[in-house]
C-alpha cells in the first residue's frame, strides 16, 4: 500500500513536469511564430514600398528585450534598408555600424541586395574599419602612459620622482639642489628672526644701524634661498613632464629603399 502511494505522487511530480514543459515549449513557438509573423510583416511593407512603417515596425520590435542578437540584426537590417531607401544616408550608416559591432563578418547578400544599398554599407564598413584602427590605438596608448606616469613623489620634493624612475644622476642633482636651498632658506630664517628681536632689543642708534644691517642681510638671503628652491623645484617638475612626453611620444618611420641597400629613418615628435 505504501509503494502504491508513492508510485502515485510520482506520476503526479511527471505530470506536473510534463505539463509545465509542454506549456513552456508552447509559449516559445507562439513567440516565435509571432516574431517571425513581425518580421514577414516587416518585409511586406518594405516591399510594398511603405519605407517609413517598415522603419517603425522595426524600431517598435527592438523595444522587446527578449530579442536574440539574429532577430535584432534582421530588425536592424530593415531599418538600415529603409533609411536608404528614404534617403537618409547618415542614419543608414550609423544603423549598419550597429550591425558590423555586433558581427563584424556582417556582409548584405551582393546578388540580392540593391547597388545603393551596397554603397551605403561600404562607407559603414569603413568607418567601422576606422573605429576598430581606434580601438586598437587608444589601449596601445593608454598602456605607455600608465607604464611612465607620475607619482606623488613628484610634488613631495625636488628629485625624488626621478630617483623613483631610475634616472638616479638627474635625481641627485635636484635632490642635492633642493636640500641645500631648502636648508639655506630655513637657516637665513633662523638668523633673520635672531636678527630682528636682537635689533629691536639694541639701546643706541649706533648699535642699532648695526643690527639693522645684520638684520637686512639676513632677511635678503631668505628671500634669494627661497626663489632658488622654488626655482629648482619647478625645473624638477618641468623635467619630469619632458621625460614623460618623450617617452610616451609615437614614432613614425619613413622607409627608402633603395636598389640595394634599405634605409630607415624614424622621427620622434
Amino acid at each position: 500500500m505504501f509503494l502504491n502511494k508513492t508510485q502515485m505522487m510520482s506520476a503526479r511530480v511527471v505530470r506536473v513536469i510534463l505539463f509545465v514543459g509542454v506549456s513552456l515549449l508552447t509559449a516559445r513557438a507562439q513567440e516565435v511564430s509571432a516574431i517571425d509573423s513581425t518580421l514577414r510583416a516587416i518585409e511586406q511593407l518594405y516591399e510594398g514600398g511603405s519605407f517609413t512603417a517598415a522603419e517603425l515596425e522595426s524600431r517598435r520590435m527592438l523595444e522587446q528585450s527578449v530579442l536574440s542578437d539574429s532577430v535584432r540584426q534582421e530588425c536592424d537590417r530593415w531599418i538600415a534598408y529603409s533609411l536608404v531607401a528614404q534617403n537618409r544616408t547618415s542614419a543608414a550608416v550609423e544603423r549598419f555600424v550597429i550591425m558590423l559591432r555586433r558581427d563584424a563578418g556582417y556582409q548584405p547578400d551582393p546578388l540580392l541586395t540593391s547597388p545603393k544599398i551596397l554603397a551605403v554599407f561600404e562607407q559603414a564598413r569603413s568607418r567601422f574599419a576606422e573605429e576598430q584602427r581606434t580601438d586598437r590605438v587608444i589601449p596601445s596608448l593608454a598602456d605607455s602612459l600608465s607604464t611612465r606616469s607620475v607619482t606623488f613623489r613628484m610634488v613631495v620634493f625636488p628629485g625624488w620622482e626621478q630617483l623613483h624612475q631610475g634616472r638616479e644622476t638627474t635625481g641627485y642633482l635636484f635632490l642635492a639642489a633642493g636640500a641645500a636651498t631648502l636648508v639655506s632658506t630655513i637657516a637665513f630664517d633662523v638668523q633673520r628672526r635672531d636678527a630682528r628681536q636682537s635689533y629691536l632689543n639694541a639701546t643706541t642708534p649706533q648699535s642699532a644701524q648695526e643690527r639693522y644691517t645684520t638684520y637686512n642681510r639676513a632677511y635678503k638671503a631668505e628671500i634669494y634661498s627661497a626663489l632658488a628652491f622654488a626655482a629648482v623645484y619647478i625645473a624638477s617638475q618641468v623635467d619630469v613632464f619632458i621625460d614623460l612626453s618623450i617617452a610616451t611620444a609615437p614614432t613614425s618611420s619613413v622607409q627608402l629603399h633603395p636598389t640595394h641597400d634599405r634605409l630607415t629613418f624614424a622621427f620622434r615628435f
